[in-house]
């Protein structure tokens, strides 16, 4: 029996036509089209299903069903710029936002809106990682470090200082986004 996958890249096809088609043979087709083009693998559609990761294995468990994958890729400067414009719209969300949590932890205390500070870390954390991400080739100057600023901040939060929290938001962290959100706006300009 003759097994058929067609491998789609940028509207390009690999048709891969054999008697036994591999999961090896696949990642292998893959990966090989994915370095010789300098593509970065941001996620692949297999027969309609969107998959994000584990690539392997969702090819494992559904290989003698595959008819079809086509790979979303990027090159590393589209990516870049994709990263870009997320950047400024997390940044443009989160000034305005970071006011309403600063305000909370001056006036109320440590009794603040839990939602928002848990929403505000996880935006700093996907920040650093963009950061980390788009300096290898995008040049920002940052000043202090986000991390570093953000352990402070930590402990802020484990001795329960709501005035520090709130000194730490207000004096070094909104100031930082503010300018990683002009420099931002420099480079997609």
């Amino acid at each position: 029996m003759i097994e058929t996958v067609n491998i789609f890249c940028k509207n390009k096809e690999i048709v891969m036509l054999e008697e036994s088609v591999s999961v090896d043979k696949v990642i292998s087709a893959i990966h090989q089209l994915i370095v010789e083009k300098d593509y970065i693998l941001t996620s692949m559609n297999i027969d309609g299903i969107h998959i994000s990761d584990n690539y392997d294995e969702t090819i494992l468990k559904n290989l003698g069903k595959i008819n079809s994958i086509i790979l979303d890729v990027r090159t590393k400067k589209e990516l870049e710029t994709e990263m870009i414009v997320e950047m400024i719209q997390y940044l443009e969300r989160a000034l305005p936002a970071m006011d309403i949590l600063i305000n909370n932890l001056y006036k109320s205390g440590i009794e603040i809106r839990w939602d928002l500070f848990t929403d505000f870390i996880e935006g700093a954390s996907w920040l650093i990682t963009a950061i980390e991400f788009i300096t290898s080739t995008v040049q920002l100057s940052e000043g202090n470090s986000l991390l570093d600023v953000l352990k402070e901040l930590n402990t802020a939060v484990e001795n329960h200082d709501s005035i520090l929290m709130a000194d730490i938001l207000m004096y070094e962290i909104k100031p930082y986004y503010s300018i990683i959100l002009k420099q931002l706006e420099n480079i997609n300009n």
